[in-house]
């Protein structure tokens, strides 16, 4: 019992400390681009889902998986606003073929990315300038060089100007030659962050800073600002977010959970199950050196059974030679051989008709001539029964090892 208490009180006081470290210990963000509905890091989108699904209703937002090409398939769907969020998005043919199919039909079609596809560019004439990002050592403070970022929309009043951190937007030029429909909606010095393209019955918006719709954005007191006043912009009765597939080659794979292929290795990529992990192994490891080796017994040394067949056949034989009844046993004898030689060499050698074929095979099988044979199989058989004559014990065993001869003791004997 002391044994048990004391690994009992040992693992609780390690398992202890573990936790008082976990929640102890400096949780650092994790500044990396991933726009996961489920990431609560500075640019995940999982608060910036829940605002602004808060501000839409539960009918006027939703994330879904779709690609463009299964909402222009989807004949149930009323034209409504859709937004794609990507660090660099490159769309295949099908795709933009679907996406001004949508545009055309009256979707609106909001896409943001740090960089401009060439497809995209020859569409809607965009043309790109450049675009960097500032890391940060701590959430929420700014740089104290800033730019001035004027919101130029016309569905927000009073318009207000914001002083964002240098390289959070990234400037974007509209080509002047362009016939399509346009406007300005966010405008950074000289060059424009955000345009708003006629197409068809909808309306194509580029944002050149995917990072105003993440959750750093949605926290930050003026960026707040520029992210609902664009999400405004988007007409009909929902907002879709459509989270970026395959389809459209966003380069680096950041909607992806895990790298991991293994489940070692998904555990050791976060902070919690690694910390569960160890804590576990680390209770095993106590476990068996307490508990488990005290539980040990000593196996005891198990006799075998003695093989008493050899105690038997001496029994039993020691009576028949008290008896005195040897041509019995040399019957008994040839009976035996009988069946041993039915059984290997399919022969007969009870029936006298078939003596020349069976003692020619018996011949080739233990190597005695076939007339030696024919002689030691038609003496034995010959011998009365036992109740009408008897045999000394030299005459018995010379019959009993010559029956032995043919049972196979020549070269092709098997046991």
């Amino acid at each position: 019992m002391k044994g048990n208490a004391f690994a009992i009180t040992l693992a609780v006081v390690v398992v202890g400390l573990g936790l008082l470290l976990f929640f102890a210990g400096k949780n650092d963000f994790d500044w990396d681009t991933n726009f996961q509905s489920d990431s609560t890091e500075p640019f995940g989108t999982e608060l910036f889902d829940r605002v602004v699904e808060s501000a839409c209703g539960t009918d006027g937002y939703r994330v879904s998986m779709r690609s463009l090409g299964d909402v222009l398939s989807d004949t149930t769907d009323s034209p409504h606003a859709l937004l794609i969020i990507a660090l660099d998005v490159h769309p295949d043919s099908a795709t933009m073929a679907a996406m001004t199919q949508l545009l055309q039909r009256g979707y609106d079609v909001m896409l943001t990315s740090g960089d401009v596809d060439e497809e995209i560019a020859d569409t809607f004439g965009l043309r790109y300038g450049y675009h960097y990002w500032t890391n940060f050592d701590k959430f929420g403070v700014s740089r104290e060089d800033t730019v001035e970022t004027q919101w130029l929309g016309t569905k927000v009043t009073p318009a207000f100007t914001t002083h964002c951190i240098d390289g959070f937007l990234a400037p974007i030029d509209r080509e002047e030659e362009s016939d399509k429909r346009q406007e300005a909606l966010i405008f950074t010095d000289d060059n424009v962050n955000a345009w708003r393209i006629g197409y068809g019955q909808g309306n194509f918006f580029f944002v050149g800073c995917p990072y105003l719709f993440t959750n750093y954005a949605v926290l930050h007191p003026e960026l707040r600002q520029l992210t609902m006043a664009l999400l405004s912009e988007l007409r009909g009765p929902q907002i879709e977010r459509v989270v970026p597939s395959a389809d459209f080659h966003t380069g680096d794979d950041l909607y992806s959970q895990s790298d991991a292929t293994d489940l070692l290795g998904y555990i050791m990529q976060f902070r919690p199950l690694k910390w569960a992990w160890w804590i576990a192994v680390i209770v095993i490891i106590l476990f068996m050196i307490t508990t488990a080796r005290r539980r040990q017994r000593i196996i005891p040394v198990v006799q075998p059974p003695q093989n008493s067949n050899l105690d038997f056949i001496l029994l039993i034989g020691s009576l028949y030679h008290q008896r005195g009844d040897h041509l019995d046993l040399v019957h008994k004898k040839f009976r035996y051989t009988a069946d041993r030689l039915r059984r290997r060499l399919h022969v007969d050698i009870t029936n006298p008709a078939d003596d020349d074929a069976s003692c020619h095979i018996i011949a080739l099988d233990c190597g005695l001539p076939a007339d030696e044979v024919r002689s030691i199989i038609t003496t034995v058989r010959a011998l009365p029964p036992a109740s009408e004559a008897t045999i000394n014990e030299n005459t018995m065993k010379i019959h009993i090892d010559n029956l032995t001869k043919i049972e196979g003791s020549g070269p092709n004997h098997t046991l």
